[in-house]
């Protein structure tokens, strides 16, 4: 075969036509169609966008509306294709040739049904994918060359190949089988097979074997009494010598063997021998027409005294004459079309009664009849996204229906539309659900605080504290959060095709793409489980306005560490450990009102010692058990004036202050916070950088993350 080079753009001067895919809806589809509102519209473009993003991932395409259905090749291939301008098309790398974009016609959202828009966006992607279109440009010269016309080759190329592309692409699942099913009887089905049997040879051959692929297809197709309409037994004969190697045709996953391999040399021969015996019979059938035409017109010319002959017996001779002209006629064409004459006899009467001219004028009559019919079929059949063009001389021109820039801009700015809404709407439904929760907690906890028995008084006094840092617990969880991502949006991963759960947001989209990416697996977190100690200074350094501030920073702290589920203890002390809340104990209740206790240790007589260096060791050693317990990270937050006054039981050199802060400091955060004035230089003299003094309350959760955040390396999992 000879190569040809692909060209994307027609030439003016050699096009002679260029044909629409027809589209046939019967009547009594159309009855069925209903239009749709536009919520339904956008519901279903939302559909069709998510189909075109999950295949982007693995065929390199965008779909977007437009005004009809087109197919946009890639730059590169424009760009290779202007270097080497006599390139031929198997020379191509494949990918090149795989479209970038494709629209598809808005206007089938109004009214046709959703099985069928999936169904010809399955069909156009299968042919784009599967057809092998540069064979039909590349051996179209050798039909020429055998006296044929290239839309032969094509007609037959585009009857086999329908049902091999749809083999390919229905594979994939029931769905796509079905909804390509659905596609192929609303646009294609009806159209063909309407009184078939009248078509020419060549036409009815063609609307047979594209019957024998669809049928998998569509539902209650009966393919033999399709078959059994067909009287002209040389139609038939030409099935049947090319049954096996349609279907083997109809089985073979590569495009270019099915072509050369198959179709070519197995298909065509037989084809080719129809078209010929099919001009001969028009062409004689013509001819037979003509001369009965002519007979009738030389009857006119007898002598005056024939046709003075009484007016009832004319009009009784003519009618006899009509009749016999209609019967001779019938029985002509009947016995054409039931191969009763042999060949033999058609090729003496159109060749030996006739001059060569004459003979040649009948035989391009009845090819340009059968090449009309062609077109018509080719229109019916061909892909939406495929433009077919001839040239002046009969060749064809096919390549995929070149993009509207304009269309591409408007769904662009659609897109970017859609998306900027479909932000907007997940921000506010997600800061409803965080409300929504946040008010379940409030209110789930405010029932646990009138179970655990706190009566108004108790909850009016720890109210007293919290209400002047409420509006800072808040704040301390959104940081928090940037630290610690919350576990329900970390735990679970979606569009996985195998997992533990099914994500329900994602079932409704994924099931018409038939790729079933709608589980969901658990992902380890990057940041290991975060456990805090709170451990309050009681001593007498800190009554008044100390003690104060201190039990709002614990307060804060406890509070926010709550909502985030953040396990944590609280401790106090003086020249004792004084245990107020442990990991395990939620924080709410008589919990609360306990840490309110602090305000009464400051005037115990135990509060004349100042242990400090003994009571970060034991909270540490306690933080450390949980941490080794748990697999995970831990804090230390000391609240305290940072002034040690040790009792005789822990004056020695191993509870010097330093020395244990500097200890624990390599093997856990350990923060100092200093709340008051006049508190940096103690404060800072005993935890170094890891001293927080913070004259305000209200300026803790923000000095606080500051120092947490620096060390969040130490909470991030050691890789493996």
């Amino acid at each position: 075969m000879k190569k040809v080079s692909f060209d994307t753009e027609f030439q003016p001067e050699a096009k002679k036509t260029s044909f629409e895919a027809a589209t046939f809806v019967s009547e009594k589809i159309k009855a069925d169609q209903q239009k749709r509102n536009q919520r339904e519209i956008q519901e279903l473009k939302n559909r069709l966008r998510f189909v075109a993003k999950t295949l982007s991932k693995n065929f390199g395409l965008r779909l977007m509306p437009g005004q009809a259905w087109t197919a946009g090749l890639s730059e590169k291939f424009e760009e290779e294709r202007r270097r080497y301008p006599g390139k031929s098309l198997e020379e191509f790398d494949e990918k090149l040739l795989a479209p970038e974009i494709m629209t598809y016609s808005e206007k089938d959202l109004l009214n046709r049904s959703e099985d069928y828009i999936f169904g010809i966006f399955r069909r156009e992607v299968g042919r784009l994918k599967h057809s092998d279109y540069r064979s039909v440009i590349e051996a179209q010269e050798g039909a020429k060359m055998e006296g044929y016309q290239p839309m032969d080759l094509f007609m037959i190329y585009d009857a086999w190949e329908d049902g091999r592309s749809n083999a390919l692409e229905g594979q994939t699942s029931a769905t796509a089988k079905w909804r390509l099913g659905a596609y192929l009887q609303e646009d294609i089905a009806d159209a063909l097979t309407h009184d078939f049997e009248k078509r020419p040879l060549p036409v009815q051959y063609s609307a047979l074997c594209w019957a024998k692929g669809a049928e998998p297809f569509i539902k209650g197709f009966d393919f033999e009494a399709m078959k059994a309409r067909i009287k002209d037994a040389k139609v038939l004969k030409a099935y049947e010598e090319t049954q096996a190697a349609l279907d083997e045709y109809l089985h073979e996953g590569k495009g270019r063997k099915a072509f050369r391999e198959i179709l070519w040399r197995k298909g065509w021969p037989v084809f080719k021998e129809l078209i010929d015996r099919y001009v001969e019979e028009e062409a004689r059938r013509q001819r037979t027409e003509s001369e009965n035409i002519s007979q009738h017109r030389s009857g006119g010319g007898k002598s005056q005294e024939g046709q003075t002959q009484g007016e009832g017996q004319q009009e009784s001779v003519e009618k006899k004459n009509g009749k016999e002209e209609v019967s001779s006629r019938k029985e002509q064409e009947n016995a054409s079309q039931e191969g009763m004459l042999s060949e033999e006899g058609q090729l003496e009467r159109s060749s030996d009664d006739l001059s060569p001219e004459k003979t040649e004028k009948y035989r391009t009559a009845a090819r340009e009849k059968l090449t009309e019919e062609e077109r018509e079929f080719v229109g019916h059949i061909q892909p939406k996204s495929v433009e077919v063009a001839e040239k002046k001389d009969g060749t064809l021109e096919i390549k995929p229906r070149k993009v509207n820039n304009e269309d591409v801009k408007k769904a662009e700015a659609q897109e970017k539309e859609y998306e900027e809404s479909e932000a907007d709407r997940a921000q506010q439904i997600n800061k409803t659900k965080k409300e929504v929760a946040k008010a379940a907690r409030e209110a789930e906890e405010r029932l646990r605080e009138r179970a655990t028995g706190l009566t108004e008084e108790e909850r009016s006094q720890y109210n007293k504290y919290y209400d002047q840092i409420k509006k800072y617990v808040n704040i301390l969880v959104e940081r928090l959060d940037e630290v610690f991502p919350p576990q329900e949006e970390e735990a679970w991963e979606g569009g996985r095709q195998r997992g533990k759960r099914i994500d329900a947001k994602r079932l409704a989209r994924e099931v018409p793409t038939e790729h079933g990416k709608f589980f969901e697996t658990r992902e380890i977190p990057d940041i290991r489980e975060v456990v805090f100690s709170l451990l309050i200074d009681v001593s007498n350094s800190m009554r008044g306005r100390n003690i104060i501030e201190a039990l709002k920073a614990a307060i804060l702290m406890a509070e926010a560490f709550s909502k985030k589920g953040l396990p944590f203890e609280i401790l106090a002390f003086h020249d004792k450990l004084i245990e107020l809340k442990r990991f395990d104990e939620e924080y709410f209740g008589k919990k609360k009102l306990k840490i309110m206790s602090v305000l009464k240790e400051v005037e115990t007589s135990n509060a004349q010692w100042n242990d400090d260096g003994y009571a970060v060791d034991a909270a540490a050693r306690r933080l450390q058990r949980k941490l080794m317990e748990n697999n995970a990270a831990g804090v230390l937050i000391v609240f305290s004036d940072g002034k040690p006054v040790p009792s005789a039981a822990h004056a020695g050199a191993e509870w010097e202050l330093h020395n244990i802060v500097r200890k624990w400091s390599k093997q856990i955060p350990l923060i100092g916070v200093g709340i008051g004035y006049e508190m940096e230089a103690t404060i800072k003299e005993y935890y170094d950088k890891n001293g927080l003094p913070v004259p305000d309350v209200g300026r803790l959760q923000q000095a606080f993350l500051k120092i947490l955040s620096n060390q969040l390396a130490r909470f991030e999992k050691k890789s493996l």
